[in-house]
């Protein structure tokens, strides 16, 4: 009896995944280069 496992579920879950982690670096990028907006939510240099 072979087992058939289905690894489409787990190549999207990496996916899904890579995708977070390539957009979390470009939103460090952004803050890095002090672009508009990029130090939300840690917003320094503002009277609140």
């Amino acid at each position: 009896m072979t087992l058939y496992v289905s690894y489409a579920p787990l190549r999207w879950i990496l996916v899904v995944m890579a995708v977070g982690v390539f957009v979390s670096g470009g939103r460090d990028l952004y803050a890095a280069a002090r672009l508009p907006h990029g130090d939300w939510p840690w917003v320094q240099d503002r009277v609140v």
